[in-house]
This record gives C-alpha cells, sequence and structure tokens, in this order.
C-alpha cells in the first residue's frame, strides 16, 4: 500500500491494519475478513471456486475507510496452491486530528511470482505441492458491491468475459 505516496512498511500495528473481505460467487456467501500479516502479505486456505475481493479495509485509530477494489480471482481443480501476485494499493488519505478519509485510491495487479513463491516457501516449508500462478484480475467491469450485494447472477457473465469458468458447488 503507498499511502500519500510513501510505502507502507507495517501492515498491522496498535494503531493500523488492513483486512480483506471475500465472497465466493458459488454460493453468494462471505467467506472472510482476514487480516494481511505484518508485512502485508497473505495466504488463506480457501474451498475452491470464485472469488470477489469485495472490501479492502484500512484502519487507523481515527477509524475505518472502506476501499471497493473491482478484483476477482479463482481457485481451480490443478493445483494445490495458487499465487494470485502483489496488489498494489495506491491511496490518497486526508487525515485531522479525528478522522481519516479516503480521497482517491488506484488498484493493480503485479506479478512477482519469483520473489513471492520464496516467501511461501519459507512460511511453510513441508510445502511439496504445486503453486500455480493464477493472477487476480482488477477490472472496471467488475461491479463495485458490498458483502450483501453479491448475487451470483449479476457477476456470471462478467466474469466469463474475463476469462472465469464459474464452478459447481457441491
Amino acid at each position: 500500500m503507498i499511502d500519500n505516496g510513501k510505502e507502507k512498511g507495517n501492515y498491522i500495528s496498535a494503531t493500523e491494519q488492513l483486512d480483506i473481505m471475500l465472497i465466493r460467487i458459488e454460493d453468494e456467501q462471505a467467506l472472510a475478513v482476514k487480516r494481511v500479516r505484518p508485512d502485508g502479505t497473505f495466504l488463506w486456505k480457501v474451498p475452491r471456486g470464485t472469488y470477489l475481493l469485495t472490501r479492502l479495509r484500512w484502519w487507523e485509530f481515527r477509524g475505518w475507510f472502506p476501499m471497493r477494489p473491482q478484483i476477482a480471482f479463482q481457485v481451480g481443480t490443478d493445483a494445490e496452491a495458487y499465487y494470485l501476485g502483489t496488489l498494489r494499493i495506491d491511496a490518497e488519505i486526508e487525515r485531522s486530528a479525528l478522522s481519516v478519509k479516503i480521497k482517491r485510491f488506484t488498484i493493480a495487479v503485479a506479478d512477482e511470482y519469483g520473489q513471492d513463491v520464496q516467501i511461501l516457501t519459507r512460511q511453510i516449508p513441508g510445502f511439496q505441492g504445486g503453486i500455480k500462478k493464477a493472477l487476480m484480475v482488477h477490472d472496471a467491469r467488475i461491479p463495485v458491491v458490498t458483502e450483501s450485494e453479491v448475487k451470483q447472477s449479476t457477476f456470471i457473465n462478467i466474469l466469463r468475459s474475463l476469462g472465469f469458468g464459474l464452478m459447481t458447488v457441491y
């Protein structure tokens, strides 16, 4: 995260944190609000399926502010682990003594597979499975929605046009 031109070095402290909300499209359910690690990385075990990252939420002692990032990704059936990429958030934030307000933000997904796979192997030294690259997709056609507004029918055609094949949930 780039905060007013300065890259964050610590994503969890007594006064700040970043968390992420996922929705699995196949069953329209909120899966998790997960905090990233202090270095900004995250590693999750999630059921196979197609996901929307519906909210990034930054907290400071003055309050929360959400960002709706228009991000989707897919966890398929052909690997044990998936590399999603590096999510870059460039935010302009206005702060006062009593509040924090996001003025604007941009989102980008970077492919840093070589560097990031090394982080994964350090974090899970016994992992022997394959790691497939399946980068998150950021696209303006993905509607900006809250968790309660996610309906599979709204996203099927959009995600298919982005190359996602929706899976059957059993």
